[in-house]
């Protein structure tokens, strides 16, 4: 779903760089459409049980003018393309 997402958005990459049965760890390079920084990206995903998965990002820019503020909506961004993309609803 990620690797859809970069092919349809330049400045957007996304690849596997591990995975196993304790954790997939996926690493790249996003750019959003509210904002116009790329940032590096890091997203876990660990099995929690039978049906339960947890998954980090972490957003990181080398540009020291980025705000918290666009990691953030990056954050979200993210989490929604693969929220969608898995159809799982989010836990509240």
């Amino acid at each position: 779903m990620l690797q859809d997402y970069a092919k349809k958005r330049k400045g957007n990459s996304f690849q596997v760089t591990r995975l196993g049965n304790d954790a997939v760890i996926i690493r790249g390079l996003c750019k959003g459409e509210q904002y116009q920084d790329r940032f590096s990206t890091t997203i876990t995903v660990k099995p929690r049980g039978p049906k339960r998965t947890r998954m980090e990002i972490k957003i990181s820019s080398g540009n020291p003018a980025a705000s918290s503020k666009d990691l953030e909506m990056a954050a979200r961004e993210l989490f929604q393309i693969v929220e969608k993309g898995t159809g799982i609803p989010p836990v509240e």
